[in-house]
């Protein structure tokens, strides 16, 4: 990054922004693309409860392991999901 001009200050810049409770930069940014993250959420959901279904009608002892991880990841976008709704409401 040392061939970039003013990386570093453009990264802490950017960072200020997001972070300042003043600016509010990551409410804006996220309201910007509240839509755009409503139907990201809602496909995860979808594509989780696919999975289950199919987990349901073929029972094993063990889950495999691309699912697990999947079934990971929507779990946890969707508590950070709610989380940022949350925030966003005060």
């Amino acid at each position: 990054m040392g061939r970039i001009p003013l990386y570093y200050e453009a990264k802490l810049i950017a960072i200020l922004y997001l972070a300042l409770p003043q600016t509010r930069g990551a409410l804006k940014l996220f309201q910007d693309h509240q839509d755009k993250l409503d139907l990201l959420y809602k496909q995860a959901i979808e594509q989780l409860n696919k999975i289950q279904a199919v987990m349901c009608l073929r029972p094993s002892p063990y889950m495999h392991y691309k699912h697990y991880i999947y079934v990971c990841y929507c779990i946890f976008i969707s508590y950070l999901y709610i989380d940022i709704c949350r925030f966003s409401k005060r």
